[in-house]
């Protein structure tokens, strides 16, 4: 029966010969990786696509829509930089009003100093309270903004017909 070599002592220091061992098996697999996936693809600054989930598609910043005017959530200014592509376009649509079992209301209003109208969409959230009954109705501003556009719609067909 062959006899077993007996694992070195986790205490005992290796010598020069088996460090350089470890390091060149070291090298030679990071080099073999390396080769397997070939080298880093370079990207021009002027075609690199920023894909987030704010910008899914990866557009150019002046690619991206950008809003006719300002908008507002419970006071606070909505950037561009930090809703969807699609949210843009829901938000262009809303109309003033209240919605969701007037749980939350539209407000448009005339900027002062500014040329330009600004939107507000405003829901209780100041207590735990008030945040856990807006979270029972939707759960992202996104999820907001579709329930209030399909209720517009909704009502626009009750009034047609």
């Amino acid at each position: 029966m062959a006899k077993m070599q007996d694992a070195p002592d986790p205490a005992s220091p290796l010598d020069r010969s088996q460090i350089q061992t470890i390091a060149d098996a070291i090298a030679k697999g990071i080099v073999q990786a390396g080769n397997e996936t070939g080298p880093i693809k370079q990207i021009p600054v002027t075609r690199y696509r920023n894909r987030t989930i704010y910008n899914p598609e990866g557009l150019l910043v002046f690619q991206r829509p950008k809003f006719t005017r300002d908008y507002y959530q419970n006071g606070k200014l909505i950037s561009v930089d930090i809703v969807t592509p699609a949210d843009i376009a829901i938000l262009e649509k809303l109309k003033a009003g209240r919605y969701l079992n007037r749980l939350v209301e539209v407000v448009e209003r005339e900027a002062e100093g500014s040329e330009m109208r600004s939107l507000e969409v405003r829901y209780p959230s100041a207590t735990n309270d008030q945040r856990i009954a807006a979270a029972k109705v939707f759960t992202s501003f996104t999820e907001l903004l579709r329930k209030i556009l399909n209720e517009q719609e909704m009502q626009a067909e009750a009034k047609a017909s």
